[in-house]
């Protein structure tokens, strides 16, 4: 049962005076009606105080809800006063109200583009409002209705014209719901259910469904369709006829997915709350809806009722028709068999799985395409989490508008995917012009909620934002950074990912300052490093002490002394007596002078397994490696298409080596198989190193500064997704 005794209703409009009257029936509350000053609203029951305040001074709204203990605030205000409801909803967070209801009473606004391009207003503003709410912690209730049903003549002229005057086709389906049901649906909620039943929730009305198309039929008139509406108000009913026309008129409407939604998100969920049942379904009669009958001569009334009724009995007769090719079309379809429909959901949804790609989302790939190929597939896929738990996100290059969807897409699949382990990667890339910002911060603040979920985790994006990621993440297990302008480095130390307990594996694109990135080194088993400059290699490789297996790429070409080591700035390397499997990677034959230079700084006991692919490295290097660890390597592969040094040359130099493995590889080729196992042998104890780390590395170099190839995928996030929403004045 509510436990709410005090309301206020803030504006005296065509749908705040209605609510008033429908609380006002509930004996046991105390309403209030708050109107601006010299207004002089109409119809308000002898029971509710109006008190007049300006809306927009929150000292004044909050003396008001303070002195009558104000527990619910419901605002009706029109497009006009949206952004007051800032200040009305400070107030309400300062006097302890329990909830409040902005004005929405149109379309969603819920996953909407913030409506820049809305030609009536407003859903910006509402937008805002929510974002609002949540900032500062004071629960809420959104109830969407659609387009009032008593405005259905005024938005098409029928008064004027006496038919129907349209923009678009007029086909989508549309919700309509009355005031009355408004009403009386707000007093029943607020009246009928506890509070955490109301709170927070989002609640679709439809009244009736129908196009517009559909309503001049039952009006029994005509379609005009123009391009625009002409005369008073005429922008407006533009605007709201163009969202009608174009399915976003439904209270279930999602703008991401230019599609109703299902479930307990479609229209008309609401009306499916216990014992609540509309007052008032749009049903208009056949007919001219607007003909009065007092207004006829008894023969004119007469033949009235007999065109009526000639209309009835063809309409009956067409009826009759109909429903018998309904049966003969559904006697039709039931003799097809779908065998995929007749599989447990439970292994569809596992073939879902199977579809999955590291991609960036497109309709044309699952998981958005396989909700658009019936019911359902979409109920199935909406109901398998792990659909949306891996997700790839490039913000580079986008324009706002794009970037904003993209964001939305985001929250989107951190919604859909529940409590399954999340796959992310989120890619930027430097701006042209310097002096543009590249943060991601937005999609930072977007994920970091969610951190106790992380699984793998792909980032490439300013030092600046490095701060941002804190909190638990108690399943993260790999880690891919980039840090896109390392030059620019606060000299202030950054503690990151220290509450990861099972982070182990870990990759590095560029550069990262040990001493001012604080991270946990100690507990890192695979470490790979891709960069130009073999310094920042070897000062990683100090507090890397319990490493396993390494993985170095040297990416730079030519022997220009900065890409060599300084012999007197270096850091000495301690013995690293937990290192079992190197893999030691170049593309150009001039970096193996600074790959014999690293390896000369290292001591590796235990090692088991040497993997080399850098031309023109000499094998005494590796001799000496062998001989300063003490070590008797098992394996050794070397992947070289052109060397100065023959097989057999290796071979003596390094007689200790158990298995050597010779093949030809181009230097240009790109390598993709991070395994240690060789022909010969492999060894159980050491896991393999997966052939994704490098790929997903790969894909993180392209995106941080890589040539575009050109191809542009068409995504959910680079589409104008705007809708429109309609309320009354106040």
């Amino acid at each position: 049962m509510s436990t709410y005794k005090a309301l206020a209703v803030v504006g005296g409009g065509a749908i705040g005076i209605p609510i008033v009257n429908a609380l006002a029936e509930r004996t046991h509350l105390s309403v209030y009606l708050l109107t601006r000053p010299g207004s002089s609203p109409k119809n308000v029951p002898s029971g509710v105080e109006i008190i007049p305040v300006d809306y927009t001074n929150t000292s004044a709204v909050a003396a008001v809800f303070k002195q009558h203990s104000i527990d619910v605030v419901l605002s009706t205000v029109n497009n006009a006063g949206l952004a007051a409801q800032k200040a009305l909803v400070d107030a309400a967070k300062l006097t302890g109200v329990k909830l409040f209801l902005p004005s929405e009473y149109g379309a969603p606004t819920d996953r909407q583009p913030d409506g820049v391009n809305n030609p009536i207003g407003g859903l910006g503003a509402k937008n805002q409002t929510a974002a609002y709410l949540k900032s500062v912690g004071l629960p809420s209730t959104k109830i969407f209705t659609g387009l009032f049903t008593e405005y259905i003549p005024w938005l098409v002229g029928f008064p004027e014209h006496g038919k129907f005057k349209i923009v678009g086709k007029g086909d989508a389906q549309a919700s309509f719901t009355s005031i009355a049901d408004v009403a009386g649906f707000v007093a029943y909620i607020l009246t009928s259910f506890p509070p955490s039943e109301v709170e927070d929730r989002i609640f679709r009305l439809e009244g009736d469904r129908a196009s517009l198309r559909d309503l001049a039929v039952r009006f029994n008139t005509t379609m005009e369709h123009v391009s625009r509406i002409e005369g008073e108000e005429g922008e407006a009913k533009t605007a709201v006829s163009v969202i009608l026309s174009s399915g976003a008129g439904s209270t279930g409407w999602d703008a991401i997915t230019e599609a109703d939604r299902s479930g307990d998100e479609a229209a008309g969920s609401g009306n499916k709350m216990p014992c609540y049942k509309p007052l008032i379904i749009l049903k208009l009669a056949h007919g001219r809806s607007n003909i009065d009958a007092t207004d006829l001569t008894p023969a004119a009334t007469r033949h009235r009722i007999a065109d009526i009724d000639t209309e009835i009995a063809a309409l009956d007769e067409s009826i009759h028709k109909l429903r018998l090719q309904q049966a003969s079309l559904k006697s039709h379809l039931d003799a097809y068999v779908y065998p995929v429909l007749d599989l447990p959901h439970e292994i569809v949804s596992e073939v879902f799985l199977q579809t999955i790609s590291a991609s960036t989302p497109s309709r044309l790939k699952a998981p958005l395409l396989l909700g658009q190929i019936c019911h359902t597939w979409r109920e199935i896929a909406l109901s398998t989490p792990a659909l949306w738990a891996d997700l790839n996100i490039d913000v580079r290059g986008t324009n706002d508008l794009a970037r904003v969807n993209k964001l939305r897409l985001l929250e989107l699949w951190l919604i859909r995917s529940r409590d399954c382990p999340l796959h992310l990667t989120i890619s930027s890339r430097p701006p042209p012009d310097a002096s543009d910002d590249c943060s991601i911060a937005e999609f930072i603040y977007a994920i970091v909620p969610h951190c106790a979920r992380w699984k793998t985790l792909f980032l490439t994006l300013p030092f600046c934002d490095l701060s941002l990621i804190t909190g638990e993440m108690p399943i993260l297990c790999f880690l891919a950074l980039t840090i896109m302008d390392m030059d620019e480095m606060s000299s202030t130390p950054v503690q990151v990912f220290d509450r990861a307990p099972k982070l182990v594996s870990f990759l590095v694109c560029g550069a990262l300052n040990p001493n001012l990135v604080v991270f946990p080194w100690a507990q890192i088993e695979l470490f790979c490093i891709y960069t130009d400059f073999i310094d920042a290699i070897l000062e990683i490789l100090v507090p890397l002490v319990n490493i396993t297996q390494l993985v170095i790429g040297i990416r730079s070409s030519g022997s220009h002394p900065e890409f060599m080591i300084d012999t007197v700035t270096a850091p000495d390397i301690p013995s690293m007596v937990h290192l079992r499997a190197v893999f030691l990677q170049s593309r150009h034959p001039t970096n193996s002078i600074a790959a014999e230079q690293l390896l000369e700084k290292l001591m590796i006991p235990k090692l088991v397994h040497l993997r080399i692919t850098t031309p023109s490295l000499s094998p005494r290097v590796i001799a000496s490696l062998l001989s300063r660890s003490h070590c008797h390597l098992p394996s050794l592969r070397i992947e070289i298409n052109e060397s100065k040094f023959s097989e057999e040359y290796h071979r003596s130099i390094l007689p200790v080596v158990g298995s050597m493995v010779f093949s030809k590889r181009d230097v240009e080729e790109e390598d993709t198989d991070l395994s240690f196992e060789t022909e010969q042998e492999s060894d159980d104890d050491l896991s393999d190193l997966e052939d994704e780390d490098l790929d997903e590395e790969n894909s993180s170099v392209e995106h941080s500064g890589g040539e575009d190839s050109g191809e542009e995928e068409e995504t959910p996030g680079e589409e104008d997704l705007s809708e429109e929403e309609w309320e009354e004045d106040d």
